[in-house]
């Protein structure tokens, strides 16, 4: 009801309505699992005021409702992108957004048009974390080769990193000591090994989609 009353009264209609999601955990969250990480695991809060969100803001799909002209006039999703089997390839949704802004389409967002996203045991784990990481590094890299521009998927940004500071060589070489375990705190460690999985995913992609040219 609060997605359709946006469409039906919001001017200019919006072409994308979507609202909060929060995290519902079944066992405990771990403490290195941080904001940036939360927002992989679906988490989206933009407040508790409707309105239009900017570009460093994002909705999830699973209470997304889209204007279904502009859905049919995009194509809808791409499904080179997307859960596949196994695979944790993501960004359908990230791409589609490119393409809708780039249209001069819009986001909006209603705090009423909300859902608890279920996380189960395995996503509090690091090894998921590290798969879902190195497919972030790998739909990142597809989506670059699509649109000939630099998108992220919300797998990655900058505020994931556990040493934000500096160029990325250095960000890469500090986490890769990290990642080591050596003199660093099983936090720091853990999250380095989740920097790490995604330039590897990226390097992985840039290698196999090279080799296919």
């Amino acid at each position: 009801a609060a997605a359709l009353w946006c469409f039906e009264n919001i001017i200019p209609t919006p072409e994308w309505v979507g609202g909060p999601i929060e995290l519902d955990w079944q066992v405990s969250a771990p403490e290195w699992i941080n904001d940036s990480m939360r927002v992989t695991l679906g988490k989206v809060s933009w407040g508790s005021k409707m309105g239009w969100l900017n570009l460093d803001q994002r909705l999830g799909g699973g209470n997304s409702f889209f204007l279904r002209s502009r859905l049919e006039e995009l194509d809808g999703f791409d499904d080179r992108l997307g859960r596949k089997h196994e695979l944790l390839l993501s960004g359908e949704e990230d791409l589609l957004r490119k393409r809708l802004e780039g249209a001069g389409g819009r986001l909006y967002y209603h705090p009423d048009v909300m859902i608890l996203h279920n996380v189960p045991e395995e996503r509090t784990k690091p090894s998921w974390f590290y798969r879902r990481f190195y497919w972030g590094g790998v739909s990142d890299h597809i989506i670059q080769s699509l649109t000939g521009g630099r998108c992220q998927t919300k797998a990655r940004s900058s505020k994931d990193e556990v040493f934000p500071k500096g160029s990325r060589w250095g960000r890469l070489l500090n986490n890769c000591w990290q990642a080591l375990g050596i003199f660093s705190t099983s936090t720091n460690t853990i999250r380095s090994r989740v920097n790490l999985s995604y330039y590897l995913g990226q390097i992985i992609a840039t290698t196999k989609i090279s080799g296919r040219k």
